[in-house]
């Protein structure tokens, strides 16, 4: 590049429902038949559904000393549920009798409520005897929870005789319901799509004196419509381009939580979190938004310059509002914990002795959190940053942020498909494979900013936007590149571009040069595959593979020496350039990896150093800048003799650049073998 479970136990009736309220508020019109509100009528055609579909149910209505797992399908359901239980499980018992006319009634059952989090010491100590006491009076035990595996005692989900399954109401319990209610049915039943996780909220909310099925249930699926059209208005995975990795890995978690939130899948088995890694302006934190949104759970956002603004911002302060976030989140599980910059946490191994101990204290409860004594189940965290070599090691070991997932630049096609994103329904006619070409190696926020500066242009004239509007926000505070200094960078960027073809064939992704000079400062890209040192997955981490990754790093600049017969500053600068990441890779291999040239000693590790650190590593070991000095100039070596070589190929590659811009892999592909056959 150019530059929460605690169980309660309660007897049978002894629970009220949420809408109790509502049938015991004053009336001027008395009635005098009793009835069901809305959320009791529904919760009892949804339990009735339940008991009906499994006829072993019926059996055990009648037995003595019998463990029923009882599954609701969202706890804002579950106190519906455990009213409505009753009753039908009575009825059940009342139909079997039947068939049994001699056998008694059983006594009224224990029922168990399962929430968040597991009892311990002598509360579940008296939650089990009291189990124990009511199956060895020959009492039935109802538990119920909405996730069974993670909310009731692993002994009564072992002792249950039979699950029953509440699944959520459709539109034809909602029919039934309403009927039960009103006394009368609608003359509609709405399609399970309109109706879909409907919540009790719903039905109460839309419930009004005129006693009319019809227009509750209309006014409850508009509600509901609302709801979800308000949901699926926000930004959502499929709505994402340039970041195809990370949003395969949402996709899958959202299938994961969905699975989990109905209780069909322990949390053991879900992704605890990932780290996501990419540069500025990719899209994390946007990825995290949109994560939630399709997961359809709530969003709790920290950082470490949040929580160490908070109070005074010592460490008591601190650790303190780590905590409330972590606590927030396992109070509105499941949920996505998304947590921007988290390696500002640093490494232990390079906290500086001046703020050594509050540094490490910070880390060590950023660990704890993650997966101390309170566990966090329900609760996805996400980790983003531009910077994983400078995380603690600890941080992305198994079981806390042991998935890494890239995001790198997007590449021409992907640029294209982020620039209609933001445009939407505007500029519906504008070539936008024109506009990006030139242009590869802006980012999703640049995008963004451009879109909006061009809406602000328009505005403040009072018109519609148009593409001059675009194009001149693309352009506006950027220099125009003279010829020369194109050719320099299209030299540059095929000489990456040919090296990655010749060592890594699958890896090249496309090549673009820019016409203007951006506020980035990166003139020319190369998108590339992200495979460490071109190790694909199960290949070892050589000394070879490291001489290579210098090679492509220190290819463009091997190129304009061949081509221009002198170097310019284009591979140099900040600690992202060609040099400086060369120069990483070649430490690494020296301090941490053991690659030293030598397999005949033992080799001493000097631990994984950031890049910002490694003049500092490099001055103060001497012997040290000397490895890694004959490792640069062996891979610089290899650079050289391979632009020699295909010197031809460079050039004609850098031509087509400067016609077309940007290159996918195919493209030049077929510029290199043409020039070898010439």
């Amino acid at each position: 590049m150019w530059h929460n479970q605690q169980e309660s136990s309660v007897d049978n009736g002894a629970l009220d429902a949420n809408c109790d309220a509502e049938n015991s508020a004053p009336s001027t019109t008395q009635r005098t038949a009793p009835e069901l509100c809305p959320v009791r009528a529904t919760a009892h055609v949804m339990v009735r559904r339940a008991l009906h579909a499994n006829p072993t149910l019926r059996t055990l209505s009648r037995a003595g000393s019998t463990v029923i797992v009882i599954r609701a399908p969202d706890e804002r359901w579950a106190q519906a549920v455990v009213d409505a239980w009753s009753a039908e499980w009575r009825s059940v018992a009342c139909e079997a009798s039947i068939d049994e006319p001699d056998a008694a009634m059983p006594a009224d059952a224990l029922m168990i409520r399962g929430t968040t989090t597991l009892p311990g010491g002598r509360d579940r100590e008296d939650l089990v005897r009291r189990i124990a006491s009511a199956l060895a009076e020959g009492r039935q035990v109802h538990a119920l929870a909405c996730a069974p595996d993670r909310e009731l005692l692993p002994e009564l989900l072992q002792l249950a005789n039979a699950t029953a399954a509440i699944e959520w109401p459709d539109g034809a319990d909602l029919a039934e319901a309403l009927g039960l209610h009103y006394g009368r049915a609608p003359s509609w039943t709405p399609t399970n799509a309109n109706s879909v996780n409907i919540l009790p909220a719903d039905l109460l909310l839309t419930h009004r004196p005129d006693r009319d099925p019809d227009a509750h249930l209309r006014r409850a699926m508009v509600f509901v419509s609302r709801r979800h059209q308000a949901a699926v208005g926000q930004l959502r995975l499929e709505d994402l381009h340039g970041m195809q990795a990370v949003v395969e890995w949402g996709l899958r978690l959202r299938t994961d939580l969905a699975l989990y939130r109905s209780g069909r899948l322990p949390w053991r088995d879900v992704d605890k979190g990932a780290l996501i890694v990419g540069p500025p302006g990719t899209g994390k934190t946007t990825f995290g938004r949109a994560l939630a949104a399709s997961c359809s759970v709530p969003l709790i956002q920290g950082s470490v310059a949040k929580w160490q603004a908070s109070g005074t911002g010592h460490l008591g302060d601190m650790l303190k509002a780590m905590r409330r976030t972590f606590d927030e989140a396992r109070a509105a599980a499941p949920c996505i914990l998304f947590v921007d910059e988290i390696d500002s946490l640093g490494d232990r191994s390079r906290f500086d002795s001046r703020n050594r101990d509050y540094s490490t204290q910070v880390l060590n409860s950023m660990l704890e959190l993650l997966d101390g004594l309170e566990a966090r189940d329900g609760v996805v965290f996400v980790g983003a940053t531009n910077r994983p070599e400078a995380l603690d090691p600890a941080l992305i070991r198994a079981g806390r942020l042991d998935r890494m997932i890239r995001i790198d630049l997007p590449s021409a096609e992907e640029l294209q498909k982020i620039f209609r994103h933001h445009l939407g329904q505007e500029l519906p006619d504008a070539d936008l494979q024109m506009i990006v070409r030139s242009r590869v190696g802006m980012t999703g926020a640049d995008v963004e900013r451009a879109v909006r500066g061009m809406r602000q242009r328009a505005r403040h004239e009072a018109r519609a936007p148009c593409m001059n509007d675009l194009l001149s926000e693309l352009s506006d505070a950027k220099v125009i590149l003279s010829e020369d200094m194109r050719w320099r960078i299209a030299v540059h960027e095929a000489g990456h571009a040919v090296a990655i073809l010749h060592l890594r064939p699958e890896a090249l992704r496309s090549v673009s040069v820019g016409r203007t000079a951006g506020d980035t400062g990166v003139l020319g890209v190369v998108a590339t595959a992200p495979d460490l040192c071109g190790s694909g997955p199960g290949t070892p981490i050589t000394r070879h593979a490291i001489l290579n990754a210098i090679a492509e790093r220190l290819a463009g600049r091997a190129a304009e020496w061949q081509l221009q017969g002198e170097v310019s500053a284009g591979a140099g600068g900040s600690p992202s350039s060609d040099i400086a990441m060369a120069t990483w890779l070649a430490t690494v291999a020296v301090s941490a990896f053991g690659l030293d040239g030598s397999g005949s000693h033992a080799p001493v590790w000097r631990g994984l150093p950031d890049v910002d650190d490694v003049p500092r590593l490099l001055l103060q070991h001497p012997g040290i800048a000397r490895q890694v000095e004959a490792m640069l100039h062996e891979g610089y070596e290899r650079a050289l003799c391979l632009m020699r070589d295909e010197a031809s190929s460079v050039e004609q590659v850098a031509k087509r650049l400067m016609v077309a811009d940007c290159l996918t892999a195919d493209e030049v592909r077929e510029t290199v073998s043409a020039a070898r056959q010439a």
